[in-house]
């Protein structure tokens, strides 16, 4: 008589790997999370950083994503990478190239206040160097080698050559009572620099006011402890 003989489960053989249920999936999540996450770290970089970095990051995003397909792994394709990488570069140079970042960046008004700026900076040196006395005038600031004679320059100035800003020692040097610092004139651009009639005005607090319009330049100039400094510039300028 055959005995019967009750099925039971394979014990598995100690040269095969046990496969978890899960592993699949985890390998799969994590793949994808990795490269979702590189195309995010390419648009990012392609919006602050140089093109050649950002190709650097793309290059090395492709490099990551294994090229065999595995069981159970699912392959994102290169070129759906390649084409948000490529995008990610179109969108930075679109960005750092824009009218709005070039004239932010790039103005020629704003590179004649840091100018004047430093121009005030030369001023204040050459004080501290000349037992507080103030130069001469402003080519004594290029002997002294506290400026360059390009500095002189406004950028905005479409004759090149010369000296592009007006400055003269102030007739209240080695009074007891100086005027106010936030409205007393130092130095200020020349008005044929800028179309409109706007200029950069250095201050005894040593700030630089930009974009100052001609009413309010007139009536900076208006003031009693800018007189003299008022009759100067327009004998300078003519009327």
């Amino acid at each position: 008589m055959n005995e019967s003989v009750e099925p039971h489960d394979a014990e598995p053989s100690d040269n095969q790997p046990e496969v978890l249920p899960y592993a699949t999936t985890a390998n799969s999540e994590t793949s994808g999370g990795f490269v979702l996450a590189g195309i995010a770290g390419a648009l990012v970089v392609a919006l602050v950083a140089p093109v050649w970095l950002t190709v650097a990051v793309l290059i090395v995003l492709v490099l990551s994503v294994p090229f065999r397909r595995k069981p159970g792994r699912r392959l994102i394709p290169l070129a759906f990478i390649l084409g948000v990488g490529m995008l990610a570069v179109l969108l930075g140079l679109a960005i750092q190239s824009s009218p709005r970042r070039r004239s932010t960046a790039h103005s020629p008004v704003l590179y004649c206040m840091m100018r004047l700026r430093g121009i005030g900076n030369a001023i204040a040196i050459y004080g501290m160097e000349h037992a507080d006395a103030w130069p001469p005038d402003l080519y004594a600031l290029v002997l002294d080698y506290h400026v360059d004679e390009r500095q002189l320059a406004c950028p905005a100035d479409a004759v090149r050559g010369g000296i592009d800003f007006f400055y003269i020692p102030p007739a209240w040097a080695g009074d007891p009572s100086p005027p106010p610092e936030d409205t007393t004139i130092i130095a200020c651009d020349l008005k044929k620099n800028h179309a409109g009639g706007s200029r950069n005005v250095l201050f005894r607090n040593w700030q630089v006011r930009n974009y100052v319009r001609d009413p309010d330049f007139q009536s900076l100039l208006s003031r009693p402890e800018n007189a003299a400094f008022a009759a100067a510039l327009r004998a300078a300028e003519g009327p």
